[in-house]
Formats: C-alpha cells, sequence, structure tokens
C-alpha cells in the first residue's frame, strides 16, 4: 500500500484531467507499476491526460508536490523502464495521447502523439502511398511510437533504415516543470518539423532516454514513398558461423529492408506455439498482401502444404524481405541475397517472411511460451565483426547453467535481426515454467489465457533466470554491445566514459532538477 496523493495534488490533477482519468485503486495502481517480467514499487496514482495541454500541466503539478513522474506507453517492456522507484510516484499513462495530427505528403513527414501504436499509425498512413522508414517493431499492435523512441527498437524496415530512432525528424517533449520543449526545425518560431539538423541535435537526447529527461507528446517522423514490389528468401544453414557471416554479406550488400534470423530452439518453441485457427489467420494477411487474388491463392497453398514444415527444420533459418519500387531492382536484389547465401545452405519456402508481413504485428500471447511459460528476451547489438564471438561467449554462460537449465526445464533460443548495414542484434530469449503474474493477466484476454497453463510458483527457479539474465547481459556487455530498451536493467551510466558521463548528468540536472522524472532510468538516480 502507498500513502496515495496528497489531497492538494488531488484536486489539481481531477480539474485538469477530470476524475475518470486519475486512477487510485490498488488493483490499477499495481497494475501499471508492474512490466513483463517484474513489479516495482506500487504508484501512488495513474495520470491518463487526453492532450498535450493536459499532460504539461499535470506533470508540472506532480513534480511540483515532490513526487516522481514515470512515463508509461503501450507496457510491452521487460527492463522495468517504466517501474517505479519509489511509491511516491505517479504512472502517466500515454494511450490517450493516440492522433495522427498531421500527414504531410508533400514535405513527406507525419505528426502523431506518442500514444499512438505502431500499427494505428500504418493505418493512418494507408491509402497515401507513403509510410515510416522503420515501420514499428513486433509488438506494434500494442507498443507506442513514445514508447519505442524512448526505448528505441528495430525490426520492420531495420537492415535497410536502421532503428526506430533513425526515422525521427522532431518531438515535443514534457519536461519535468510543465515545459513543452520543440526541437528539429519545429524548435524556430517560424519553422515546421520537416528537418531534425537544425544546429545541435537536440531530439537526439530524448531519443532512447527510457523517459529519464523528459515525456515525448508528439514525434514527427519522416515518411518514404511506398514500395511497390516486395521480395521473399528464406534459407537454412547448419553451420552457425556461416549463418553468421551471410547475415553480414547481406547487411553490407544493402539489399535487405528487413532480415532476421532464427536459431534451432527459437524456431522449435515457435513451432510448438503455432495453433491451426492461427494459421488460418495469418493465411488471410497472405491473400491480401499478393498483387492479385490468383497469386494470392497460390501463396496461401504453399504456406498450407509446406509452411509448418519451414518453421520445423534443423539449424539456422534466415528469412529476408526486399522491397522496391521497380520489379527490375527486387528481381536483382533477392537474386544478389540468394548468392550471398547459397554456400552452406539450403534455400527454404518463402512462406515465414510472407506470412510475416501479412502479419507484421504479434498477438501478445507471443508473451507466453507453448504451454504458458514464462518469456523474457535480453539483447545486444553488435558490430557485425563482433556477431561470432559474443555467440561464443554466450555458448560458456549456458554451459555454465547447463545444469539447473536442465533441471527446472528453462528453454533458450536466439533470434537475430541486421541493424543498418553495420550491426546485428543477437536477442536471447528464455522460456521457463513460471506462474503469470498482473501483467499477463490484465494484458491478455481471458479466451486466450485459458488456452495456456498456469505453473505453480518457484522461488528458486526464479532466482536462477533472474542470475541467467544477469549474466546474459554481462557476457553481452564484454562483447562490446551496445542496447536498446535500457531502462533500470542494462547498464549504461556506469559504462560511459568520465567526460559524457558528466554530461548526461549536466543535462538531467538541467531538465529535472529535483530528479523527479522516471528516476533510476539509464542509472540515473533520483532525489530521496
Amino acid at each position: 500500500m502507498t500513502a496515495g496523493l496528497p489531497s492538494g495534488l488531488r484536486r489539481t490533477l481531477h480539474d485538469v484531467l477530470g476524475g475518470d482519468s486519475v486512477l487510485e485503486d490498488e488493483d490499477d495502481r499495481r497494475f501499471f507499476s508492474h512490466d513483463i517480467f517484474e513489479a516495482g514499487q506500487t504508484a501512488a496514482a495513474v495520470i491518463r491526460p487526453v492532450t498535450v495541454e493536459q499532460l504539461a500541466a499535470s506533470v508540472g503539478a506532480v513534480a511540483s508536490s515532490g513526487l516522481a513522474v514515470v512515463p508509461r506507453g503501450g507496457g510491452i517492456s521487460y527492463t522495468a523502464g517504466y517501474l517505479p522507484t519509489r511509491s511516491r510516484s505517479v504512472v502517466v499513462d500515454t494511450r490517450r495521447l493516440d492522433r495522427v495530427i498531421d500527414v504531410n505528403t508533400t514535405d513527406m513527414y507525419v505528426t502523431a502523439e506518442t500514444g499512438c501504436t505502431w500499427e494505428q499509425l500504418s493505418q493512418a498512413l494507408a491509402g497515401t502511398g507513403t509510410r515510416t522508414p522503420f515501420g514499428g517493431p513486433f509488438s506494434g499492435r500494442y507498443a507506442t511510437v513514445g514508447g519505442t523512441l524512448s526505448q528505441d527498437a528495430v525490426l520492420w524496415g531495420s537492415a535497410a533504415h536502421g532503428g526506430a530512432s533513425e526515422s525521427v525528424l522532431g518531438l515535443a517533449v514534457v519536461l519535468a516543470d510543465g515545459t513543452v520543449v520543440r526541437t528539429g526545425s519545429a524548435g524556430t518560431s517560424a519553422g515546421s518539423p520537416f528537418q531534425r539538423y537544425f544546429g545541435p541535435d537536440l531530439t537526439g537526447v530524448f531519443l532512447g532516454d527510457s523517459g529519464a529527461l523528459g515525456i515525448k507528446a508528439e514525434a514527427t517522423l519522416a515518411l518514404m514513398r511506398e514500395p511497390t514490389e516486395a521480395r521473399f528468401a528464406s534459407f537454412s544453414f547448419r553451420d552457425r558461423r556461416r549463418f553468421v557471416e551471410a547475415m553480414g554479406d547481406v547487411a553490407r550488400s544493402g539489399a535487405a529492408s528487413t532480415c532476421f534470423g532464427l536459431d534451432p530452439l527459437l524456431q522449435y518453441q515457435r513451432v510448438r506455439k503455432t495453433r491451426l485457427r492461427e494459421g488460418a489467420r495469418k493465411l488471410k494477411g497472405v491473400v491480401r498482401t499478393a498483387e492479385t487474388t490468383v497469386a494470392g491463392l497460390r501463396d496461401a497453398a504453399a504456406v498450407a502444404l509446406r509452411g509448418r514444415r519451414v518453421a520445423d527444420v534443423h539449424g539456422y533459418a534466415m528469412h529476408v524481405i526486399v522491397e522496391d519500387r521497380s520489379p527490375e531492382a527486387a528481381d536483382a536484389a533477392i537474386a544478389e541475397i540468394t548468392a550471398i547465401s547459397r554456400a552452406g545452405s539450403r534455400q527454404l519456402p518463402d512462406s515465414v517472411p510472407r506470412v510475416m508481413v501479412g502479419n507484421p504485428y504479434v498477438s501478445l500471447a507471443a508473451t507466453l511460451g507453448p504451454e504458458g511459460e514464462r518469456w523474457v528476451p535480453t539483447h545486444g547489438v553488435l558490430p557485425l565483426s563482433a556477431v561470432n564471438d559474443a555467440w561464443n561467449r554466450l555458448d560458456k554462460v549456458f554451459a555454465e547453467f547447463a545444469g539447473p537449465i536442465e533441471r527446472f526445464g528453462i528453454v533458450t533460443g536466439l533470434l537475430t535481426a541486421l541493424v543498418g548495414n553495420r550491426g546485428c542484434i543477437l536477442e536471447v530469449v528464455l522460456y521457463w515454467p513460471g506462474p503469470r503474474n498482473l501483467w499477463h493477466e490484465r494484458m491478455l484476454e481471458p479466451s486466450k489465457l485459458a488456452r495456456y497453463r498456469d505453473f505453480d510458483d518457484n522461488p528458486e527457479l526464479d532466482s536462477v533466470v533472474v542470475e541467467l539474465r544477469s549474466r546474459i547481459i554481462e557476457s553481452l556487455h564484454r562483447s562490446g554491445a551496445a542496447h536498446m530498451q535500457i531502462g533500470k536493467r542494462y547498464p549504461y551510466l556506469d559504462g560511459l566514459e568520465p567526460g559524457a558521463r558528466d554530461l548526461l548528468e549536466a543535462i538531467k540536472n538541467h531538465v529535472d532538477p529535483d530528479r523527479l522524472t522516471n528516476p533510476g532510468s539509464l542509472g540515473l538516480l533520483g532525489g530521496c
């Protein structure tokens, strides 16, 4: 239990937001203080602003009352990024700030409030002939633009265009005192948000900050013409080193828009998770994305006949999507990737990337294992030259934990994805037979939860998972990895060289002198 809101602050928040936008029920406070993996301190209240003006006024009121302000987007997080570190905190649920403000296909940008999800943004752009270079993460049905930009993310379009932050032109950010700061060319007296770089890059300061420096209210993203041609390819490699080499060569070629891979254990988990009803739904997506009905039916038949066997293979699977605006260019790009990948692999039917393009954003059921096991990922972004050595180091961690992994039934898998032409993400996924938590009970539909087993509590197993995850982070960090979704779990501040650390601390002290904006994120501690 918490002490609750000071009475004066409660009256102010009710005046600014209305009573239904201030949540003080214990169940609500506990839920909004919980992420996929763990719980933080239970917040004193949750507020749900509907306008930027409400956000600014309420944040200023909370901070002036001495309570911490903790922003939360879609809640699809597992690094304590939005978990309060003290009970005297107010969580800001930004999901009602979900308007797409301006789709400007003349100057090629889109401005949206940051509670807008990637799926909502995609729907708003449908029919305009444009899209954002980064198309969102797997969780884009729920993940908000603001949450993603606070954490950074990769996937759709990342092989060609990098992570989420690379698509950003400018932001409107609410600071701890309620001041609204606009960055990029929109920060000038008569400017529009068409350009990120006008003087120092103030936009970049607030990207990937895990909400430690301010609360993002609006974001302007670049637009590009929608590619009219898509090509797909899938390959299976027996040898891991060759798999890593092929992904590196694909990255350097610049031919793919999206490229990701799955190790054998993760493939096995995905196959176990697949359900016939889900498969039927995905087939419809393949038909929708095909150029013609006849082509769509042919693709659907291929998935129906071979799709499940495609995933159920031994080896390392690499899936590639090519996008372009002419058939000749798309054909040339997929031919180059096929030539790169031919040695040491066998080509698979391209059902997996086709299905995923038809249904780019996954259900929250993906946050549980095939039988309802708990799930948590841990990642590092590495230069292409360091991926193989980093993976070898991870093998040593798994070998060290081989006994507990076998005894408790922990399953490990690994996903890779290209980040531009220089980097690759290694994401270790852990599944373990642990009980669901409050996050799962509130976020997943009861009908979906009913399909899964709820395992018994096992504190010893929980301790092993926490320790294993910590060792994975340590191993990746020693390999020189960068991290997204830093939150309060990945090392950041302590690893900075002194000059950079002093600069970050100085920025924090300026925008949040009382250290009340998401204390603990990035390692930036708050006051009492």
